[in-house]
Order: C-alpha cells, then sequence, then structure tokens
C-alpha cells in the first residue's frame, strides 16, 4: 500500500493467507508487504496482515523488512504469519518493521506469528525505529523454533483467538 504523498488513508485492508517468496532488491529494500500511505501524515488504520508466508527476501545494498509499516498506522494486527529467509548484506534484516514515521505503534498487536530464523541469522522478529519512551507493542505468543530445527515450509496458516 504505497502513494508516500497521499492524503487519502487506507482504512480496513486486509492482507490474508498469501505466500509471499523471492523478492529481491540490488539497490534498495526489499519487501513481502509495505505500508507507507501518507509517509506519516496520513493515519490508516486497522490494517490486517494476517495467514501470510513470507521468506526468500533479500538484498544486496539494502534493508529487508517482510512487513514495513511505514506510515502512521493506528491498530495494525499482525497475526498468525510466517516469516524465513530474510537476507541482507547490512543488519536491517527485520520480519516485522514499524518505522518512525508511525507515531501510533503501541497501539499495534504483533501475535501468534512464527519466526522460523536463529538469532545468530541477525535478523530481528520484531523492531521500532525510533520508539517512544515509555511507550510498547503487544508482541505476545509469537514463536521461534528450536535452534537446528528445520524450517516450517512455506504454507499459509490461519491462527485465531
Amino acid at each position: 500500500i504505497e502513494d508516500s504523498s497521499s492524503t487519502d488513508p487506507s482504512i480496513g485492508v486486509s492482507i490474508e493467507d498469501n505466500v509471499i517468496t523471492n523478492v529481491h532488491s540490488n539497490n534498495k529494500g526489499a519487501y513481502g508487504v509495505q505500508l507507507n500511505n501518507g509517509n506519516g501524515n496520513t493515519p490508516n488504520a486497522y490494517l490486517l496482515i494476517e495467514g501470510n508466508s513470507i521468506g526468500g527476501l533479500s538484498s544486496d545494498n539494502g534493508w529487508v523488512h517482510a512487513v514495513g509499516i511505514e506510515a502512521d498506522a493506528p491498530n495494525v494486527v499482525v497475526t498468525g504469519n510466517s516469516f524465513r529467509d530474510l537476507t541482507a548484506s547490512g543488519a536491517d534484516k527485520v520480519a516485522v518493521w514499524f518505522e518512525n514515521e508511525d507515531p501510533s505503534y503501541a497501539t499495534s498487536k504483533v501475535n501468534g506469528n512464527s519466526f522460523n530464523f536463529t538469532s545468530d541469522s541477525g535478523v530481528f522478529g520484531i523492531a521500532v525505529g525510533f520508539p517512544t519512551p515509555n511507550s510498547s507493542l503487544d508482541s505476545t505468543c509469537n514463536a521461534r523454533p528450536v535452534r537446528g530445527a528445520a524450517p516450517a515450509a512455506l504454507e499459509p496458516r490461519k491462527v485465531r483467538w
């Protein structure tokens, strides 16, 4: 969802049950799902990213964000997704990224996801650029396989609570 100069918000968008693989960038970032509608000036509320399988993202000279929330996005829900194989030349490799243009990140929920990479891969599961002091993000009940375990297959799955 991309129009950095838009003043028309994207409200209630659902991105569900997709398999997103083999995204490569030579010079900039590689994304599975990106929100940058309004570039922080337009509130894009109630985005749902659920049951997707995102993997095989890579960048030679940039970053990798499997889910990049790079605009104001109150009440985003990222749930039941599977992330794997995120590679970049630098340290900016994140499954779920909240850019500093999202002042509402603390209203978001990132729960029930599977992070299929090991801690020594250098990939972050969830990261916030320039977080607001004394704010937090609901990121409970996410899973990472045991070190050395084979990554889960790339299949979408639903998780409901």
